[in-house]
């Protein structure tokens, strides 16, 4: 997979997270046509990354653990990590590259 198909997978599961819009598992691999342990492997290596990922099961969707964050901010990746993952990039790219990903939806 291509680091820019990589990228927006990502993003895509991180929008419907923050909106709380991913429904159940089964819900959640349809709308994002992957398999379900594609989709846990996807989960998981965000939750690595410090996204505090959670299943509620009362409203049966994936969410961010607000006694993790704060609801009004966004959820931060150390920039090291960033770094890492998008090649090496200086602060200031990483930062603009991961503000048209996660932001600008």
């Amino acid at each position: 997979m291509s680091l820019y198909s990589y990228i927006s997978r990502m993003s895509r599961i991180h929008f419907l997270i923050k909106k709380k819009r991913t429904g159940d598992p089964v819900g959640f691999v349809q709308k994002m046509s992957l398999s379900l342990s594609a989709l846990l492997k996807n989960l998981s290596e965000m939750k690595e990354l410090g996204f505090p990922i959670e299943y509620d099961k009362c409203r049966r969707t994936y969410r961010y653990n607000i006694d993790k964050i704060n609801s009004d901010e966004d959820v931060e990746v150390p920039f090291e990590v960033l770094k890492k993952i998008l090649g090496g990039k200086g602060r200031q790219e990483t930062q603009d590259l991961i503000q048209r990903i996660f932001y600008e939806v």
